[in-house]
């Protein structure tokens, strides 16, 4: 039983895996009852991939700091910067030299969201 939504069950389709699917869900085991359900997270990143910069746009239900930190393929931190969050949806530039896949740590008081990037030259 998840409060939040429905369980259903059934094969995945091409909005939930695969090359197409949006970066916008999370896969969440449901522990009393171990099934997994998609939730949707509000997060995104646009463009992606990109060239030297992208612009984040990420949710926020109270005000508060945002840390959003960025790291290469190989783990290791390359840009950490702190934002002050509105309630709603705020704007983020990140602006970066680094090229390949990266991931993109936002921690706020109530939540952390990764995202994937592609940074392209």
């Amino acid at each position: 039983y998840n409060a939040g939504s429905e369980i259903t069950n059934g094969p995945l389709n091409d909005q939930q895996v695969g090359p197409t699917a949006p970066e916008n869900y999370v896969l969440e085991i449901n522990t009393s009852t171990s099934i997994p359900t998609i939730v949707e997270n509000k997060l995104s990143a646009y463009p992606n991939p990109f060239t030297k910069s992208t612009r984040l746009e990420i949710p926020a239900s109270t005000v508060g700091k945002a840390t959003i930190t960025l790291y290469n393929a190989v783990g290791q931190q390359i840009q950490r910067m702190e934002k002050q969050l509105e309630v709603g949806n705020n704007q983020l530039e990140i602006n970066t030299n680094e090229t390949g896949l990266l991931l993109c740590k936002i921690r706020l008081s109530d939540k952390t969201y990764n995202v994937k990037l592609i940074s392209k030259q």
